[in-house]
């Protein structure tokens, strides 16, 4: 997202959630790029927590490098 504009509804809803919380040094972007990676993970985890992966015969940690990966070069 480095250089998108958060849409308005969702970064309307960061400020809320970064004003309530005390946190004032992170722009809606950043906060919308790390919950994004947050919600990516969450779901690794969930799948590999379920045996989805092995049940394919995919290792799982590829998977995670990829996701991490791509996020830095996103950055």
């Amino acid at each position: 997202m480095p250089g998108t504009a958060v849409p308005e509804g969702p970064a309307a809803q960061f400020r809320e959630w970064m004003k309530h919380h005390g946190i004032e040094d992170v722009s809606e972007a950043v906060a919308a790029r790390t919950t994004m990676l947050w919600a990516h993970l969450h779901g690794l985890v969930g799948l590999e927590i379920e045996g989805n992966f092995g049940s394919m015969g995919i290792d799982p940690a590829a998977l995670y490098e990829t996701e991490l990966e791509g996020f830095v070069r996103s950055l």
